[in-house]
């Protein structure tokens, strides 16, 4: 667990600086994860509040996203992007099956709807799963550039499934990440059934 200080420091060391205020607002909005110990997710006046490891890569992610040139997200496309990424490494939905990821935006809308907001997938599907491939995609790869930014390492711009043959996350020529047909040893390799992360001899638990 790691205190408030901690979290922004990290989100620096990734590239993607949040302050005190887009912290507490991230949590509000469930753009990350909050503080296990307090009600809100946040500190308050008075109390400290610790947060696992996955705030700070989840805070730089939405802060990328959210701040990326040539677009403009909202808080909401965020919000599905992280839901459904989560449910990827997770292991609750299948990244490249079809029928799981329509199921998937339904049981979204669903669920929205059963806390009275409106569905925030207001948005093309096609759209919806590129913006969640995003978030796995950033996920990963900030998740490895924290964790050994002290060594001299470029991360690779892939991302692969344990069971999951010739398919792999990738950036495209327009900067978007989708799903490639292809074979590559140099990527980043998602085992679901572990909660892990590989890159060549080096995991990570998530």
């Amino acid at each position: 667990m790691l205190g408030q200080k901690e979290i922004l420091k990290i989100t620096r060391l990734a590239g993607y600086p949040v302050s005190e205020s887009s912290l507490r607002n991230y949590i509000k909005e469930e753009l990350c994860t909050g503080a296990i110990d307090t009600d809100k997710g946040i500190s308050t006046q008075g109390r400290s509040a610790f947060y696992p490891f996955l705030t700070a890569i989840e805070a730089a992610v939405a802060k990328d996203m959210l701040k990326k040139s040539g677009r403009r997200l909202e808080n909401k496309h965020v919000h599905f992007a992280r839901w459904l990424g989560t449910r990827f490494i997770d292991g609750a939905v299948r990244p490249f099956d079809i029928d799981d990821l329509f199921k998937a935006i339904d049981e979204y809308r669903l669920l929205m709807e059963s806390r009275r907001v409106n569905a925030k997938v207001d948005f093309n599907s096609e759209f919806a799963l590129n913006l969640a491939y995003e978030w796995l995609f950033k996920f990963c790869k900030l998740y490895f550039a924290v964790n050994i930014v002290k060594e001299v390492v470029n991360v690779p711009q892939a991302v692969s499934f344990k069971g999951i043959n010739d398919l792999y996350l990738t950036t495209t020529a327009w900067g978007t990440i989708q799903p490639i047909y292809g074979n590559t040893e140099d990527c980043i390799v998602v085992d679901t059934s572990k909660r892990s992360l590989t890159l060549g001899f080096v995991t990570y638990y998530y």
